[in-house]
């Protein structure tokens, strides 16, 4: 019996793309055929995790060019009215519009059973329902705010409008099933709940590689900006090198040309590309810009975090990651003594250590990808069955 075929529809950035990977997989060990409609720029990554593609829409670098201008306007916002800004422009009037259109006509010819869409490809609902197939939704870090989801809805509306279609609340993302990675106790008050849920456990597939030659230095610090060079300078990626060789600490810089950092500090190594995930269970703490997926995989290994908070979702990270008790929080402009003195803390803090550990545990609770794929599935047959 042929299973399910499955239309992925994921914005094309790996801190964006590759959270939805393990579901995904999991749902082709369920049976499902499924395919990943995104820009040719991915198309490697997701070869190497063994999925067939179909080329669609802009790179991330094209899409975020036509931030260009718009950027500074949005950095010079206070830290709360960024992110609504940021992501209704780059997810909605940029990438869902650029896709609309022809993610519609991939789905007619492929005639799925389901899309499956990553929470920043705004066009998948607007397809699922123009179609008026199931749609499942996969959640990313905490999830939307109010404020976050009005302004993403506002910017979808003309594509609905001009479908014929009346524009739905939070832009569509809760219209069929929302696959939820967010641990209870990390879920901010204001990002509101969906109505039909699939929790599943926060994991990623991040890449093929191997773990390289560890720094001998111990405690040993994870330190990772992301993938953006806006966000990963070598003058900040220095200062933090600089604090943790203060504490004799030995560090693993990731997601940067070492030869931009310049000469580092001994015991400090720096490389483009490690797997965290083979690479958090020898580190004692990470700092980080407090994007979702490097916490959350920190958190998984019970590793405490100094986090600051550049833009995007991380200062909805950091205050609620602060507010479990597991990180401490530093401004963008900190300081090498400052860094060192919060790393210094959270490297001793028995209390900032347990929290991290309480949410190593909470997370490995929850359940599976293989778990949540089984009530997707559910779900699906549900969906499809008549009254």
């Amino acid at each position: 019996m042929i299973g399910p075929r499955v239309l992925v529809t994921a914005y094309p950035q790996s801190g964006h793309l590759h959270p939805l990977i393990p579901t995904a997989r999991a749902l082709v060990d369920a049976g499902c055929s499924i395919v990943v409609a995104t820009s040719a720029s991915q198309r490697a990554g997701l070869a190497s995790a063994g999925f067939e593609t179909i080329d669609l829409g802009p790179s991330h670098d094209e899409a975020a060019a036509q931030l260009g201008k718009l950027l500074p306007t949005i950095l010079a916002m206070a830290p709360p009215d960024r992110r609504p800004r940021l992501f209704s422009f780059l997810f909605g009037e940029v990438y869902a519009a650029a896709i609309a259109d022809e993610l519609l006509e991939r789905a007619r010819s492929l005639r799925p059973d389901l899309i499956l869409s990553g929470l920043e490809s705004l066009a998948g609902p607007l397809v699922a329902a123009r179609l008026e197939l199931p749609l499942a939704v996969t959640g990313f870090g905490l999830g939307l705010p109010h404020d976050v989801c009005e302004a993403a809805m506002r910017a979808v509306a003309p594509l609905w409008k001009r479908a014929g279609l009346d524009v739905p609340a939070r832009a569509g993302v809760f219209d069929g099933l929302y696959v939820d990675a967010c641990p209870a106790s990390l879920r901010p008050d204001d990002v509101p709940v969906a109505p039909r849920c699939q929790p599943v456990r926060p994991a990623q597939f991040d890449g093929v590689g191997e773990l390289p030659p560890l720094p001998t230095r111990r405690p040993l610090v994870y330190v990772s900006f992301g993938t953006n060079r806006v966000f990963a300078t070598p003058k900040r990626l220095r200062t933090i090198a600089e604090a943790i060789a203060a504490l004799g600490a030995g560090a693993v810089i990731t997601g940067c040309d070492p030869g931009e950092l310049g000469t580092v500090p001994d015991g400090v190594a720096a490389h483009g590309f490690v797997p965290q995930s083979l690479l958090l269970p020898h580190c004692d703490a990470a700092i980080c810009h407090a994007g979702a997926n490097t916490a959350f995989g920190a958190l998984a290994k019970g590793v405490p975090l100094v986090m600051v908070p550049l833009g995007a979702d991380h200062f909805t990270n950091t205050r609620a990651v602060v507010r479990r008790g597991a990180a401490l929080a530093l401004d963008e402009e900190a300081d090498s003594q400052s860094i060192a003195a919060a790393l210094e803390r959270v490297l001793r803090d028995r209390e900032i250590r347990t929290a991290a550990r309480e949410v190593a545990e909470e997370i490995a609770a929850m359940p599976s990808p293989a778990a949540a794929a089984d009530g997707i599935l559910s779900w699906l047959h549900s969906a499809r069955s008549p009254l």
